[in-house]
Formats: structure tokens, sequence, C-alpha cells
């Protein structure tokens, strides 16, 4: 014989239950109109003897029916109070002990499945942080300034010739709005103003780079996420004093 599950079987031994119930309260039931018939003067008596004897049969009935309710709600109770408190990925789910083998398969299954997860979201993480460093290792090669800004005016990336026009290290200007960067310095304040993407391509700005007077050639692009969206916008800084320079000297 195939052994029931334990839920199932709970089920099964509480329906054994009301029936052996209903069958002894039909039997009481025939006895007692037979007892009326028979013997009036008993009738009273018979039908307190019954009132109480249904009583005490709902009383059971709902106990019963009370026990298998609170078996089956209080671990999906306790699942859904756990998943509630969004646990972070990576940390074990620490799943209540479970009451029966239905919980007991879903509790492994859950468990695997964010084991799965948990290590899908680690591989991408680490990809991630690849790539950011990838992207900040070519950003330190160009030569030119410049900064991304998302779409929430926050400083994403800069490089190291931004932060020595602006006076300011990578930790008070990465994940900062570059509206309020902590400083008074010229060249910011200028930057501050200048650079959006309202201004024309190549406009030109002046700011002083140890104490000299230097031209630079400012530029914008957009960058575009998955399906084209905008994410952020690239602002770029070129120096172009020497090329003015050039093409005075050769003018004169």
């Amino acid at each position: 014989m195939t052994t029931l599950p334990p839920l199932r079987r709970m089920v099964l031994r509480n329906l054994r239950a009301f029936i052996v119930l209903c069958f002894f309260q039909g039997v009481f039931g025939t006895i007692a109109l037979i007892l009326i018939w028979q013997y009036p003067e008993l009738g009273r008596i018979t039908v307190l003897c019954m009132t109480a004897y249904f009583l005490l049969t709902l009383a059971a009935m709902v106990v019963l029916a009370d026990r298998a309710a609170e078996r089956i709600s209080r671990p999906v109770k306790n699942l859904a109070e756990i998943l509630q408190k969004r646990p972070r990925l990576g940390k074990p789910l620490n799943l209540p002990p479970p009451s029966s083998l239905e919980f007991m398969i879903l509790s492994t299954e859950l468990n695997h499945v964010w084991e799965r997860l948990s290590a899908i979201t680690t591989i991408n993480f680490e990809d991630l942080i690849l790539e950011k460093i990838r992207v900040e290792a070519v950003l330190e090669c160009v030569e030119d300034a410049l900064v991304v800004v998302d779409l929430d005016g926050r400083v994403t990336h800069c490089n190291q010739e931004l932060l020595n026009l602006i006076q300011l290290p990578s930790a008070k200007v990465v994940d900062v709005d570059w509206d309020d960067l902590p400083t008074l310095n010229e060249n910011y304040l200028k930057l501050r103003d200048f650079l959006h993407k309202s201004f024309e391509a190549d406009s030109q700005i002046d700011l002083l780079v140890g104490g000299e007077k230097r031209n630079f050639s400012a530029r914008w692009r957009i960058i575009r996420g998955i399906g084209g969206k905008s994410v952020a916008t690239l602002f770029l800084l070129h120096d172009i004093t020497c090329q003015q320079n050039g093409e005075l000297a050769k003018a004169g």
C-alpha cells in the first residue's frame, strides 16, 4: 500500500473522525426516537442527552477543523512573512521546519531556486564590476577631461583630468550630484553652469590650469542603454589652447 503524504493523511483522519461522529449521532438519534416512542416519560431526558451529544460533537468537529486549518495555514504564513522581509540574495532563507511532507518538498525546492538565483546574481555582479574596471581604465587613458552624469544628475564616472581641473578627489565626486559638489573652485563653478545638454557642439570655455588660463572645447554625447533608452550624458573637455596659439602664429 502506498504511504499517503502526512498532510493528506491528517485530512483523511479528520474526515474519518467526522464520519464516525455522524454515524454515532445517527445511531443515538434512532435509539432516542425508539425510547421516546416506547417510554414517553423519558422523552425530556432523551432530548437533553441528544442535545448535549450534538453540542459535544459540534465542538469536537470545530476543534478538528481548526487543527487542520492551523497545520495548513501556519507554514504558509511563516513562509510569506520570511519572503515579505525581502532577504538578501546570497544569504540562506532560514525557512521554518516543515510540518508536512508537502511543505518539506516546497521548502527544499525554494532553497534550491534561491541558491541558483544567488549564484547567478553573484556572477552577474562580478561581470559588472569587471566591466566597470575596464571602462574606468579606458576613461583614464583619454587625454580629455570627461565626466558622466546619469539621469538623476549624479556623477557616475570621471577621469583624473577632470579631477585636476576642479581640485577634488574622486571620492567626493563619484556618486555625488554634479550640481552640488563640495567645492567653491572657480573652474567647477564655471563648469557647473556651462555643462548642460543645451550648449552647442564645440562650445568653448576658459579654465585655469596651474594658474594659467587655458581654452577648452566642450562636447556632449548621450549614452544609451538597452533598447536605445537614454541612461546618462558624457561631457568632454578638450584643451585647444596650443592649437589656437599655433593658428595665431601662422596668421601672424
